[in-house]
């Protein structure tokens, strides 16, 4: 009888454990982290991998379990410091934990967060190790660009900054400059310098908006965007003067076209894109605005006869921080923001925005916006 009851219990004990076992396989097949158990020290083999560690790595499990441990091995390698730690750490028995840099099937790169655990039998002797990998490529990317951020945000405020110490200095050192020439120029350089730093802040907080969606709400409306246009024009006219270049518009542009969008910001977009191609424009050269009805969308264009972008830097103008390497050898300002801030401003519109270059010939932008019977309305001269 009591023998019964004894095995009757172990049995329930060993349904219970191999129940437990089966839910702890599914979670690990199932969780989001790369686990792969493998043979430290040993062997060198991989004898499990997890659905997504094969989709992390590129690999089936048919092509590692039982093989060496090439991927994880080779990996560390490239940093000596943390290799000397990850083998002291199976020579002692102890987890190992670190970001390593780690190559797929297809030889793409990408960073992981790598727990490599003991796994100890009941007298406390390792037997075998558990591996957890975490993809923190997009982590490493946005710590690059907060580094990026605080350089840039810093080198363009110290600038006006600077300028504003300067020329404050030079008033302060006797008051009635203030009524003077140079006096009234310092004051002219203190609200150049303060209008820099606004832009900037200006900048920072678009892009803020624009990523998070925080207070940037897109007040749509029924709007003529030839004014909008010819607004703008006027607005970078000063620049346009300054820099010897002429702004026009298309002669045969529609009287009136009236989209369904956010008026500010789309002024924004083509403020932003005629003032970078008079910047970039070589002197006593025109540069032509655009806009035309297709089908099914309004399409906008910027033509200049500057610089240019080098073919090999195309793919990146739209990113945060950008500046071609020849905008930056003939020493224009600028903080790499406008043209994210404009792709996002008219994809939150549903449009398109692209563009055509050739380096020291010049640029054309154009972006697209949707329009339809309710949110078009137009009339030809």
């Amino acid at each position: 009888m009591a023998f019964g009851i004894v095995t009757l219990r172990r049995r329930n004990l060993q349904l219970e454990t191999a129940k437990e076992a089966r839910k702890l396989a599914m979670v690990v097949e199932n969780t989001f982290n790369a686990v792969a158990i493998a043979d430290f020290g040993k062997t060198n083999t991989l004898l499990y991998v997890n659905p997504s560690w094969e989709h992390m790595l590129g690999y089936t499990k048919e092509e590692v379990v039982n093989k060496k441990l090439a991927p994880a091995l080779e990996a560390i390698k490239r940093y000596p410091e943390v290799e000397k730690e990850f083998w002291k750490c199976i020579e002692d028995g102890k987890t190992f934990s670190g970001e390593l840099e780690m190559q797929r099937k297809n030889g793409t790169f990408f960073w992981i967060a790598a727990n490599i655990i003991p796994l100890k039998d009941e007298a406390g002797n390792v037997y075998t190790w558990c591996n957890v990998f975490r993809d923190i490529t997009n982590e490493k990317a946005v710590d690059r660009m907060k580094s990026e951020f605080v350089s840039l945000a810093s080198h363009q405020l110290r600038t006006p900054l600077t300028g504003i110490k300067w020329l404050s200095e030079i008033v302060m050192s006797d008051p009635a400059n203030v009524f003077t020439k140079s006096g009234r120029e310092a004051m002219d350089g203190i609200v150049m310098s303060n209008e820099r730093m606004i832009s900037l802040v200006n900048d920072l907080l678009d892009v803020s908006h624009l990523e998070t969606g925080v207070n940037y709400n897109l007040v749509l409306k029924p709007t003529d965007v030839i004014p909008l246009i010819q607004g703008a024009i006027t607005d970078v006219k000063h620049l346009a003067s300054k820099n010897n270049v002429t702004v026009v518009s298309d002669a045969h542009a529609p009287r009136e076209l009236i989209l369904n969008i956010d008026g500010g910001k789309i002024q924004q977009v083509l403020e932003n894109l005629i003032g970078n191609a008079i910047k970039y424009s070589k002197p006593n050269t025109n540069v032509v605005v655009k806009v035309i009805q297709e089908s099914d969308r309004a399409v906008f264009s910027v033509a200049d006869r500057g610089i240019g972008i080098p073919s090999e830097q195309q793919t990146l103008v739209f990113t945060r921080f950008f500046r071609a390497n020849n905008a930056s050898k003939v020493d224009i300002s600028g903080t790499g923001l406008g043209l994210y801030i404009v792709k996002g401003i008219i994809e939150t519109h549903h449009g398109k925005v692209w563009f055509e270059s050739k380096e020291g010939e010049g640029s054309t932008f154009y972006f697209s916006l949707p329009m339809g019977a309710s949110a078009l309305i137009s009339r030809s001269v």
